[in-house]
């Protein structure tokens, strides 16, 4: 949007119209330059600076000298004698010819489009040789030599006469050059619908106003928006639980299918800790599992989640592994032992998660439902060592 608007009244927009004709000597290729023009002018960033009639008289004088570049076959210019030869007061010599009222309008047409601009320029709009030479941006002996040019066409035709001489065939007077181009000039007018189509386009886009939000309404959206990533930060952290507990479900479910052969035996936890001596951690006598001591009948090595941990085999067939806590296990929620503990179901088989003591403990076991018997122990096939518990150790040494 411009930063001041397009504001001309109606004899601005019937000067650019008459403009336009001038250069085109056609109504509908008028109206087509000055449409273009117009956006032009609503693309621009800044145009404070700017004069909007002189700016859009410019604009439409460059698209047509571009449109006629393109074009493949330009018309000849009259073969007049070199301007510098007989360059004596062009403008002087312009002002005192005199044409038969007909003739300019006959000739209007065939002058080239940039000759016709020199005319608007000089008699509608009375503009000097510097304001002309300004416009155009061109040297001022270039200009001259226009308007020298301009003279030699028209004064070249039958009925031109100079500024002494008057046209007696006729019985009309003729008049001077300025006063004729006035009146071709003033001849053009725009309808009531061309000049309101002209204002609509010339109006920007219609934004509605922008009104600065209440003090509710900025904790509105403040709160809206603390929702919304709440919401989105709980579903990535129930994603990123249900990942992890599914990976760590079917890494215990598969070591507890395979019944891999127990590297020790015993019933007694205390037993067990000290012959895993690859262990970092403590082995845990869980208060979810009283009766461990009399279940168990001993354990292997194992990974899980790429750290080395236990599994705890028990005389009903289920499964305890045990296996450091670590920091990404935090993923899996609120598992404390003071918490309830965590429950999936695979394969037939229900997985208990925990943590407790700082050990992460998944107790694998045959579902309740299920009377299928998986879970039961398979003979070892090797025979592992029996461990004493540490109390009936020290008895025997006495």
């Amino acid at each position: 949007m411009p930063v001041t608007p397009l504001n001309l009244t109606d004899d601005q927009w019937a000067n650019l119209f008459r403009f336009g004709l001038v250069l085109t000597a056609d109504t509908q290729q008028a109206l087509d330059l000055l449409r273009a023009a117009i956006e032009r002018w609503m693309r621009l960033s800044q145009t404070t600076a700017l004069q909007p009639e002189a700016y859009l008289r410019k604009v439409m004088r460059n698209l047509l000298h571009e449109r006629m570049r393109s074009q493949t076959s330009a018309r000849a210019k009259p073969d007049h004698e070199n301007p510098k030869q007989s360059l004596q007061a062009p403008l002087e010599a312009l002002e005192q010819l005199q044409l038969q009222p007909g003739q300019l309008s006959h000739q209007w047409p065939t002058l080239e489009p940039d000759l016709r601009d020199i005319l608007y320029l000089w008699a509608w709009l009375d503009l000097s040789i510097e304001q002309m030479a300004d416009e155009w941006q061109l040297p001022h002996q270039a200009l001259l030599e226009k308007f020298h040019q301009l003279h030699l066409e028209l004064a070249s035709a039958p009925q031109a006469t100079s500024a002494i001489e008057e046209q007696a065939t006729t019985g009309e007077k003729a008049q001077p050059l300025k006063t004729l181009c006035k009146k071709e000039i003033a001849g053009a007018a725009l309808t009531e619908a061309q000049l309101s189509a002209l204002k609509a386009r010339s109006l920007p886009a219609f934004t509605p106003p922008k009104r600065p939000l209440s003090h509710w309404q900025k904790i509105a959206c403040l709160l809206f928006f603390l929702g919304v990533g709440l919401a989105a930060h709980t579903q990535w952290q129930a994603y990123q639980q249900t990942q992890l507990t599914e990976s760590i479900t079917g890494e215990v479910v598969s070591l507890h299918l395979q019944q891999q052969p127990l590297e020790y035996q015993g019933n007694n936890i205390a037993a067990l800790d000290q012959a895993f001596t690859a262990l970092d951690f403590t082995l845990v006598n869980s208060i979810h599992l009283p009766d461990l001591n009399s279940r168990l009948i001993g354990g292997r090595y194992v990974s899980i989640q790429g750290r080395n941990g236990v599994v705890l085999r028990l005389a009903d067939g289920a499964s305890l592994f045990q296996v450091p806590f670590a920091e990404s296990f935090e993923k899996l929620g609120a598992i404390n032992i003071d918490e309830r503990p965590l429950l999936r179901f695979a394969r037939g088989l229900q997985i208990s998660l925990w943590e407790e003591k700082g050990v992460l403990l998944a107790l694998v076991q045959a579902h309740a439902e299920d009377d299928t018997g998986l879970g039961k122990p398979q003979a070892p096939a090797l025979q592992a060592p029996a461990l004493q518990a540490p109390a009936q150790q020290a008895v025997d040494a006495r």
